[in-house]
Formats: structure tokens, C-alpha cells, sequence
């Protein structure tokens, strides 16, 4: 399209400049009439050069008759007000809108224009020779130009009969400025690391092998990482990539691998059995999974392996509930009390015993201890000492799960209620209420909660104005447990399902059905896998990273 512009708009300055090159071919002739008065060589030699020059000023395009086609194609800009290479930029600008792009050619080769230019100079045999030589030339050059194979990678494709008329080849043919490839390859790298798009870079790659080699370069594959996954990435996980001598372009594609499978559902389960009766909680990260039960201990699982490293006996009853880190073991028991083990040595440290009926969930910081119980209170105890700190009243059912986050616990209840708490005051601070049926689980980021019910649906809150932002209906019984990251939301039901759901528009992604035999307990996940604990006294691992390299790098 741009040639075909390019070639309309010569056409119009070739038409209006016709009438200037008439009215100078008919001062020219009148010139020669006058001198015919003079003397009779001099007439017919001026005749001969006049021919001579006419002929050699014309280029057919068509059938029609060479006077006309000569008058038709003639561009001389002899009288004309706007410098040649001035047009050319005019042109330039006016098509492309980046005159800097090309490089701009000092004069045009056209052979009219030059041709033109000797006519209006002519006066003498030599002139006359000199024209037709210059002539012959220039078609040669414009014929071997016309059918040039040109190399993608340093000018630009070739051009109708019509752009080659009017000299938009001569233009165009011209090889483009590669100026990425002229500045140092520091520059080069810093220019494109501003892109910041992965189907620029992408595309960048397929222009010529010299911005295929930048942009592969590691340090532009590195922001792109980061922008798009960093913010879901783990401090600690971060600091590593950050630090490390990486291949990120390696990093970046085994994450879109990664990221596919969660989309198209490509996923291998693994089971891991070991536990004598039902499985109640588990936690895990890249090492280990840790799983309790109604058999009365915790297991201590290698995730690859998927072999018992080490059991916790201790409680009397069924283990309900439990959270690790590197220094701690806590559980919780249908015995009413609370474990407190070093997860090192597995030596039991302490039994809290406040509480009067089935310790129902437990969480803890580095600070505190909160659990929750049937007998529908809430407690907080010191970390350091062990010691409970206060009670907090305000249920009127049984307290089925808490969360814990920074200084706000947040309480989800048999009797409808989701409730805020300051962990330091013990204060309530917001009510939330949406739910038709008593809640079984909830999970808060510090600015959203997710909680589940024996209303069949899953809800989303703004922590800060408690409002329901989202309500999430699939499965067809009580949501038992659930789960939820920067990007999804996990569910699992007595449905005997498990269900995952686009965390920003709650459109459901998977379903995963037929590797439990009955109701699901318990479900957690990372950026790679989810895991799953049910009645049925099995472990499931849900694999997501078939195909996928350095795991240690992409799960978060």
C-alpha cells in the first residue's frame, strides 16, 4: 500500500509539473524559431539536439505513442520551486511517518530527471552524446534493478512498474538503517530491555541474526521474568534468582510450560499411603509434606520420594490440625489439646491444654499461637513462653478454621459468621455475613479472604471494606477445605472433587475428579502441584510440572 501511495503522489507532482516543462518546450521552441532568422546550420543542428534530447528524455510505459508517453512521464524540475531531494524527504514523511528509518538517498538515480536536466542544457553535439550515454546507462541500471533478487535482511522488496516509473524504486531500494545493529551492544541491550512486551522481543527475533543474538540475552529476559512473575515469587526465592547467575530465557520458557499445563490440565497423580484411617491436614513445601490423621500421628513425608521419614506419636486422639516451619511442629487434636514439637529432633516441647472440646484448626507466627475449638472460642497463646493470653468469645457455633495474617486473625464459624480479630488487643473489628450455612474453611492474604460453606459455594472479601466480591458455585456438597494463590483458587468438597478456579474473574479452570474415593479433607498447593488428603487414608500429589526444568527456581 505505501508504493502504491507513494506512486499516486508522483503521479501528481509529475502532472503538475507537465504544464511548466510545456510551456518551457514552447519558449524553447519559439527560441529556435528566432534563431532560424540567424542561419540555416545552426537551425537544423539545434533541430537534431532538440530530437535527439526529446528522445532520450521519454520512458514508455505503454502502447501509446512515444510524443505522448514523453510528455506523460517528464519530470523535469528545471523551473520547479522545490528542490529535488527536498521531495524525496516530503514523500518520505508523508507515507512512512519516520523519515529517520530510511536512509535518504543524496540525488535519485532517476534517468528522465538527469536526461531532462541535459536537455535544458544542451547546445552542442557533445551534450547531445553525453545524454545519450547517460540514457543507456541509467535504463540499464534501472532494468538489472528491477529484477535483483533483494535480501530481506538489507533492503526492502521490489516494486511495481508503476513505483519504478515514477523513481519510488530508486527510493525505496535503498537499504534501511539498521540502527540497533550500529550502536555499541550495551546500548543495543538497553534499548531493547524497554520494551518490557514478550511479543515485541519475540518478533525481535525474526528481523535479522543480529537482533536475534540481542535478544536473547539474558539481561533482557531477566525484567521480563520478574514483571511477570516476581510479585508471586517468594522473598526468599526471589533473592536466590536475583543473586544467581541465571539462564532466564530458560527460566521464562519453562514457566510458560509450567503456566500450560495448569491451563490445558496436563497433570500425573501420585499417591502416597502410609496412614491407617483418615487423613485430616497436611502441609508440605519442596522437601517434605507433613500429614495428620485420625490413626493419632503425624507423618513426616520426603516429597520425592514420597517415603515416611519420621512419625510424631504423642496424641490420644485424632490429629484435626497442624502447621510446621523450620523451628516448630503444632498440632491439634480431637483430645482437646495442642502439641508443640521441635521439628528438628522431633522431641515433643509442650501440651496446651485450655481448651475444653476438639481443637479444631491451628495457626502460628513468630510470636503466637492461635487455635481454634468445638467449644467455640478462640486463643491466643505466647510463642516464647507458651502461656495463653486471652480468650476470644463472640461465636455461637464451633470455630471450624482461622487464618492467620500479620496482627489480624479472621474466624470462620458453624454459625454463618466470618469475624476480624487484632491479634494484639483481641478487638473485633468487622463481621462479615453472606454465607446461608455454617463455614467449614477460610484462608487471608492481608487484603482477601477466601472462605467455604456447607452452602455448596466458595466466597471472596475485601478485607478492608468487607465486601463479597465474588461467589464461586460448582461443587454439590459442603467445601470442605480450601486454598488460593496469587492466581488460583483451590477447592475440595465432599462432592469427592477438587476444583480450581481463576483467582481475579472465579471462572472455574479444572476439575479433578476419580483419584479419591471419598470426602476430601484437606488441600494445599504451590506454583507446581496441589496436594490432597481425604477419607479414604490416601495422599494424592496432583503434578503439574511434566517436562518442566529448574522447579527449585519456578515453584513460589
Amino acid at each position: 500500500m505505501f508504493f502504491k501511495a507513494a506512486a499516486a503522489s508522483w503521479r501528481s507532482r509529475r502532472d503538475s509539473l507537465q504544464n511548466n516543462n510545456n510551456n518551457n518546450n514552447n519558449n524553447t521552441t519559439t527560441s529556435t524559431n528566432n534563431s532560424q532568422s540567424t542561419t540555416t546550420n545552426a537551425r537544423s543542428n539545434s533541430s537534431q539536439s532538440v530530437a535527439s534530447l526529446a528522445s532520450a528524455s521519454s520512458l514508455s510505459l505503454s502502447s501509446s505513442s512515444s510524443s505522448s508517453s514523453s510528455s506523460r512521464i517528464s519530470r523535469t524540475n528545471s523551473t520547479s520551486s522545490i528542490p529535488k531531494q527536498q521531495q524525496q524527504q516530503s514523500l518520505l514523511q508523508k507515507h512512512v511517518g519516520s523519515p529517520w528509518l530510511f536512509k535518504v538517498p543524496t540525488r535519485f538515480s532517476n534517468p528522465l530527471s538527469q536526461s531532462n536536466n541535459n536537455s535544458n542544457n544542451a547546445g552542442n553535439s557533445k551534450s547531445k552524446t553525453t545524454s545519450n550515454l547517460k540514457k543507456s546507462e541509467a535504463q540499464t541500471n534501472l532494468h538489472q534493478l528491477s529484477k535483483k533478487t533483494v535480501d530481506t535482511d538489507d533492503t526492502v522488496s521490489c516494486c511495481s512498474a508503476a513505483d519504478s516509473a515514477c523513481g519510488v524504486e530508486d527510493l525505496i531500494a535503498d537499504k534501511k538503517i539498521d540502527f540497533l545493529s550500529l550502536l555499541p551492544y550495551e546500548l543495543a541491550i538497553q534499548v531493547v530491555m524497554h520494551i518490557n512486551d514478550l511479543a515485541t522481543v519475540c518478533t525481535i527475533h525474526c528481523v535479522s541474526r543480529t537482533w536475534y543474538h540481542i535478544a536473547r540475552d539474558d539481561q533482557i529476559w531477566k525484567p521480563l521474568y520478574l514483571n511477570a512473575w516476581g510479585a508471586s515469587t517468594v522473598p526468599s526465592t526471589l533473592a536466590s534468582l536475583r543473586k544467581g547467575q541465571r539462564r532466564w530465557t530458560s527460566l521464562y520458557s519453562n514457566r510458560l510450560l509450567l503456566e500450560r499445563n495448569w491451563r490445558e490440565g496436563a497433570v500425573k497423580a501420585r499417591y502416597i499411603n502410609g496412614h491407617e484411617d483418615s487423613v485430616y491436614c497436611l502441609q508440605f513445601d519442596q522437601q517434605r509434606i507433613v500429614s495428620g490423621s485420625r490413626d493419632n500421628l503425624v507423618r513426616h513425608w520426603d516429597c520425592k520420594t514420597q517415603r515416611c521419614l519420621r512419625t510424631f506419636p504423642g496424641h490420644t486422639g485424632s490429629v484435626l490440625c497442624l502447621q510446621y516451619d523450620a523451628r516448630y511442629l503444632v498440632t491439634g487434636s480431637s483430645d482437646t489439646t495442642i502439641g508443640v514439637w521441635s521439628f528438628e529432633t522431633g522431641e515433643r516441647i509442650a501440651t496446651l491444654t485450655e481448651h475444653t472440646l476438639p481443637v479444631l484448626d491451628i495457626r502460628f507466627n513468630d510470636t503466637h499461637i492461635v487455635s481454634c475449638s468445638k467449644d467455640c472460642s478462640i486463643k491466643v497463646w505466647s510463642l516464647a513462653t507458651l502461656k495463653l493470653l486471652f480468650t476470644l468469645d463472640g461465636h455461637q457455633a464451633a470455630v471450624n478454621a482461622i487464618h492467620l495474617h500479620g496482627n489480624v486473625i479472621v474466624s470462620a464459624s458453624g454459625d454463618c459468621h466470618i469475624k476480624m480479630w487484632d491479634l494484639r488487643t483481641g478487638a473485633l473489628l468487622r463481621v462479615l455475613t453472606g454465607h446461608r450455612r455454617g463455614l467449614a474453611c477460610v484462608q487471608f492474604d492481608g487484603k482477601t479472604i477466601v472462605s467455604g460453606s456447607n452452602d455448596r459455594t466458595i466466597r471472596v472479601w475485601d478485607a478492608a471494606t468487607g465486601e463479597c466480591t465474588m461467589v464461586l458455585e460448582g461443587h454439590t456438597d459442603l467445601v470442605r477445605t480450601l486454598c488460593f494463590d496469587d492466581r488460583r483458587i483451590v477447592s475440595g468438597s465432599y462432592d469427592l472433587t477438587i476444583k480450581v478456579w481463576c483467582r481475579h474473574t472465579g471462572t472455574l479452570l479444572l476439575d479433578l475428579k476419580e483419584a479419591h474415593a471419598s470426602w476430601i479433607f484437606s488441600v494445599c498447593l504451590d506454583g507446581g502441584k496441589i496436594i490432597s488428603a481425604s477419607q479414604d487414608h490416601k495422599i494424592v500429589i496432583w503434578d503439574f510440572t511434566t517436562g518442566v526444568e529448574h522447579l527449585q527456581d519456578l515453584i513460589y
